[in-house]
């Protein structure tokens, strides 16, 4: 397996819309709450997330909280991923018609 293959291996698909969510609240408090987890273990999550991935996400030292640039160019790659990922799910589950035409 490279490198890649072993950085999503470690990667929980909940730290993906973690990220998604404190990006969009820029407080890990109200991220919290809206993810419905503790605030230490919504920490906990962005920094498990950031050191698999090797970079930090956020620029912690300014109020509100912001992305850094990694953060940023992560936060655009993410959100189709996952919206990509989302879509495919609900094709899936969506229709055993298309599943079959897609299967042919």
């Amino acid at each position: 397996m490279d490198d890649c293959g072993a950085i999503l291996h470690n990667i929980e698909t909940k730290w993906l819309y973690d990220f998604l969510t404190l990006e969009k609240c820029r407080n890990f408090s109200q991220a919290a709450v809206s993810r419905n987890v503790s605030q230490p273990g919504f920490s906990r999550r962005i920094r498990a997330l950031e050191q698999a991935i090797g970079v930090e996400l956020f620029n912690r030292q300014v109020t509100p909280l912001q992305l850094s640039e990694q953060g940023k160019i992560f936060h655009s790659q993410i959100r189709h991923l996952l919206q990509q990922l989302e879509s495919n799910l609900a094709e899936l589950r969506g229709g055993s018609d298309y599943a079959q035409r897609k299967s042919r």
